[in-house]
């Protein structure tokens, strides 16, 4: 393969991945199940609250509901709150970080 195809299948292979992931995030009939949006809502905002408790509680006071953030955060994977080289920091943490064991 050359350089440009090998480039190229990486991607693909990540983006497949990637939407492999996020495929039940879509899925209308598993809103409400771990996997669905409001279940990894839930989990967003609880894990906000174990990390970032001062956060966490600053939104609660301003009676924000988290569909207001968590969803666009969840959905769009921060890339409208943050600059191009953080969101690929980001994006390479989530890509990096596997379900399954090592072969």
């Amino acid at each position: 393969l050359s350089t440009a195809q090998a480039v190229e299948a990486d991607t693909f292979g990540c983006f497949s991945k990637l939407m492999a992931r996020r495929r039940d995030s879509f899925t209308k009939s598993l809103d409400h199940s771990c996997d669905g949006i409001m279940g990894l809502t839930r989990q967003l905002v609880e894990l906000l609250r174990l990390k970032d408790e001062t956060l966490h509680f600053h939104l609660e006071a301003l009676h924000i509901p988290p569909g207001c953030y968590a969803v666009r955060w969840l959905v769009l994977m921060l890339a409208q709150d943050h600059d191009m080289p953080e969101i690929l920091r980001i994006w390479d943490s989530l890509l990096s970080v596997s379900d399954s064991p090592p072969p």
